[in-house]
């Protein structure tokens, strides 16, 4: 059966996985939340309402880097493919001057 520990060891240990997203002070805080969890003391109030804050912040640069992310590959895909349809129309334009020059050496 999980502890009551359990749960912020988790969302500790998710924190650490994104711990190149973090701010120094919130590096911090997530070590100081660790070593008090783990000395069995429970968070206080203030304590988990700054780790709810970090949390929901975390959440919000993950969101607007995924949707930046999403632009940039929605733009590429644009780009690809006015590229293919300039491509295609080069690739027609060159066949009907092989046409054109091959036709004229035959006269």
């Amino acid at each position: 059966m999980a502890t009551w520990a359990d749960e912020y060891i988790t969302l500790l240990e998710d924190c650490e996985r994104r711990s190149h997203k973090l701010s120094d002070w919130e590096l911090q805080f997530v070590d100081s939340m660790q070593r008090q969890i783990t000395d069995g003391k429970r968070p206080t109030a203030k304590q988990i309402e700054a780790l709810d804050q970090s949390r929901v912040a975390l959440e919000e640069r993950l969101a607007n880097a995924k949707a930046a992310l999403i632009d940039q590959f929605t733009r590429m895909e644009s780009a690809l493919g006015a590229l293919k349809s300039q491509s295609s129309m080069l690739a027609a334009q060159l066949g009907s001057m092989s046409l054109l020059s091959t036709g004229s050496s035959d006269d």
